[in-house]
């Protein structure tokens, strides 16, 4: 989730001051350890705007991959993998 958010910061705000704000998922998957499979699962979950669920994956009571799973039946949108 956090490596998402690197890349969706709005002009103006700031997460940290070294972050560039033009961050890829891919330069923030790798900042983060995290694969960008993980961090597209994880914009699909935040997009979904399901606020319990976001705060379930943050908290760490949801795993990303449970979440984008159910994020995609809200959605009506399969969890296809690239």
């Amino acid at each position: 989730m956090v490596a998402d958010k690197l890349t969706t910061l709005k002009h103006g705000q700031r997460a940290d001051r070294s972050i560039d704000l033009s961050t890829t998922q891919s330069q923030a998957a790798e900042m983060l350890n995290v694969s960008v499979p993980s961090v597209k699962r994880a914009k699909k979950v935040r997009d979904s705007g399901d606020e319990k669920l976001i705060a379930d994956v943050e908290s760490g009571k949801v795993t990303v991959s449970a979440a984008a799973t159910v994020a995609s039946s809200i959605s009506g949108k399969a969890d296809t993998p690239h």
